[in-house]
């Protein structure tokens, strides 16, 4: 492969790292894009396919630096509407997170300006309680109103959803394990100091400063492992009391994060295999007011 034709691949390749990432550019990433233009062939012919090229990367970064704030501004929005239709139903404190990253690659991997991901909201709540549905549909529907889908709601649709409760009301389902399954279990190191306990290699679980941390499915010690590098040095959760991080894993592996905020629990559930966007989403949520719309 020619040195142009390595550049313009690792244009590419930079092009789609900022795609993926999502939440915002990498400045260097088209500092360097920008500098590949000036590179000099002796080759006429070769120089105009790289400023081309070179052209076709800026023109892609400059399109996804406007499209991505606007993608994230739009979600914001609808959260908000969210939280509005929330807050008449109940008198509860409302958490949200402040914002979810993609949910799917192939949207992700869009070479186009305009974002094709919409997400639609089914929310319900209660004098002790809330919970908001988070679905990624590729057209707009207003929440609460699944109704107007040609079809019904399907699991793969189902990226998250944010929950909050009285803890004394509190349907939140916190991990639990009793002695027997402690003497069943072997144990198991799984660095930074963190001992656990493994259940038949499907199962592992462990408890640290008043939260506790539970793996069920395949590949659990990888994914322990996961959680122990994204919480090293550090709660889930900044200044909550206590909590919980659990992740089922399997064909639609979810992360849990739960937490205790004073009288109330609150609990955000991640559809995907990534356990520290899945932590920076839930550590994103912070208390709403009607005045954030």
């Amino acid at each position: 492969m020619s040195d142009p034709d390595k550049l313009l691949t690792g244009l590419r390749e930079a092009a789609g790292t900022t795609i993926f990432n999502g939440w915002q550019i990498d400045e260097n990433k088209k500092r360097a894009i920008m500098a590949g233009v000036t590179v000099r062939s002796q080759k006429e012919g070769l120089r105009r396919r790289l400023i081309a090229g070179a052209a076709a990367a800026i023109v892609l970064v400059a399109a996804l630096t406007f499209s991505l704030p606007q993608a994230r501004a739009g979600l914001q929005q609808v959260l908000a509407q969210a939280a509005l239709w929330v807050k008449n139903n109940t008198s509860l404190p409302i958490y949200l997170p402040a914002g979810w990253p993609p949910a799917d690659k192939s949207d992700q991997d869009q070479v186009t300006p305009e974002p094709t991901l919409n997400y639609y909201f089914e929310t319900t709540a209660t004098k002790n309680g809330y919970n908001i549905n988070i679905y990624a549909l590729n057209k707009p529907v207003p929440i609460n109103q699944a109704n107007k889908l040609q079809v019904p709601l399907s699991e793969s649709q189902y990226v998250g959803s944010i929950s909050g409760y009285r803890r004394a009301e509190s349907k939140l389902q916190e991990p639990v394990w009793d002695q027997s399954k402690l003497t069943r279990a072997r144990e198991l190191d799984l660095g930074h100091g963190i001992t656990a306990y493994d259940l038949d290699q499907v199962e592992v679980f462990w408890e640290k400063d008043g939260w506790r941390y539970w793996v069920v499915g395949p590949d659990a010690k990888a994914y322990a492992q996961k959680i122990v590098a994204a919480t090293a040095g550090a709660e889930p959760i900044p200044r909550a009391s206590g909590g919980w991080v659990k992740v089922v894993a399997g064909n639609h592996t979810t992360t849990y994060v739960g937490w205790n905020q004073g009288d109330y629990q609150y609990e955000l559930t991640y559809r995907g295999a990534d356990i520290a966007r899945a932590l920076d989403v839930a550590r994103s949520a912070t208390l709403w007011r009607e005045n954030q719309q």
